[in-house]
């Protein structure tokens, strides 16, 4: 079975689809919530150390901290950033040719989400937000399953 799921350049995407979501390396939320507990500590339970310490890592991290994007989500398809030394390749997988999928882990830093296509290649894809990750494969994998049962009948 032919499946359209493959590594291109970031370039040769399609470009009529709208983005839904995405998957970053930098949490904003807790990173500001990290903050505020910090400033938190710091004035109203006078534990200055551990309060100075959680706002220097946040304004370290929310300030010089890259942020990149790893992970997109549209309504046909992902696409996977840095899946390749190439800083210009990503990995465009549509949701009706992913098969199964599970994750395993890997080590104390991350998962890997194991996706086999329908066509029987097993892809291993870094993982840094499962549960968005997960969320998003369990809507669009339901109804893309659904939707080629649907024609075939």
């Amino acid at each position: 079975m032919n499946v359209r799921s493959k590594q291109l350049k970031i370039r040769n995407l399609p470009q009529d689809e709208k983005k839904k979501d995405c998957v970053s390396t930098k949490p904003y939320l807790w990173f500001l919530c990290t903050l505020i507990v910090g400033i938190s500590l710091i004035f109203f339970f006078h534990l200055y150390l551990i309060g100075g310490l959680l706002v220097s890592v946040s304004l370290y991290y929310l300030i010089f901290i890259k942020n990149e994007i790893l992970v997109d989500f549209y309504d046909t398809f992902a696409v996977f950033y840095h899946v390749s030394p190439l800083p210009d390749d990503c990995f465009l997988l549509y949701w009706d040719d992913v098969e199964s999928w599970h994750f395993r882990s890997r080590t104390y830093d991350y998962e890997e989400l194991m996706v086999r296509l329908k066509n029987g290649k097993e892809i291993s894809l870094r993982c840094a937000c499962k549960h968005k990750m997960q969320r998003f494969f369990e809507q669009n994998t339901l109804s893309a399953q659904t939707l080629t049962k649907q024609i075939s009948q």
